[in-house]
């Protein structure tokens, strides 16, 4: 490809090129050519780069204005971005945080498996899915679900993990709660079944009686 063309004039001092000068001016054109593909690389990287940015950025926005808690952390899975509903419901900072500071603010009876499970993850690149409490700030738990998806760039390899916890505290007492309703239910059942049983025994035994007396001399 033709970046431009380069031409010997005579200079201002008089001097005159001659074939002599040829292989130091190819050479010249040479490096301004060299210099004219790295300044367009620079600038298309730089446009490229400015571009990533923005649509990150585009994206954190959006993250940040979920209604469930969210965040984001990199291959290994250290995170370094939360939105602000966690903020709102954890009462931390990002200082506290990033990385693995999320430990602080689960329950110690469910870390260890929550930890195995995301490590696991990261690992194989496998989307992660498990219930756990999360302690808020006011010190009380809740339930959530929390899903965590790979987002992977052109080639395949994990660039991000974004990951969110969706409260599902009243889904789990009306589901506890209706479990215990059907518990009772079914105890109730068992017991008019056997009301029932004691009922026909009864019945039949009042019948026995009547039959014997009414045989009795």
């Amino acid at each position: 490809m033709v970046l431009g063309t380069l031409t010997l004039v005579q200079a201002e001092s008089g001097r005159r090129y001659s074939q002599d000068d040829v292989p130091f001016a190819e050479e010249f054109a040479r490096l301004a050519a060299i210099a004219v593909d790295n300044a367009r690389l620079f600038e298309n990287e730089s446009e490229a780069r400015a571009r990533a940015e923005a649509s990150e950025q585009s994206f954190r926005t959006f993250v940040d204005n979920l209604p469930e808690l969210a965040w984001m952390a990199l291959p290994d899975g250290y995170i370094d971005f939360y939105n602000r509903r966690w903020y709102a419901f954890t009462g931390t900072t990002l200082e506290e945080m990033q990385g693995w500071g999320w430990e602080k603010v689960h329950d110690p009876a469910y870390l260890p498996q929550v930890t195995e499970r995301w490590k696991h993850s990261i690992a194989t690149g496998e989307p992660f899915e498990m219930e756990f409490p999360l302690i808020g700030a006011n010190g009380e738990p809740r339930w959530f679900l929390t899903r965590v998806n790979p987002l992977r760039g052109a080639s395949g390899t994990i660039e991000r993990w974004f990951g969110t916890n969706t409260d599902i505290t009243d889904i789990r007492s009306a589901r506890a709660l209706a479990e215990e309703m059907a518990l009772q239910s079914e105890e109730a059942a068992a017991q008019l079944l056997e009301l029932r049983a004691q009922k026909d025994r009864a019945e039949r035994r009042v019948a026995e009686l009547e039959a014997r007396i009414k045989t009795e001399p």
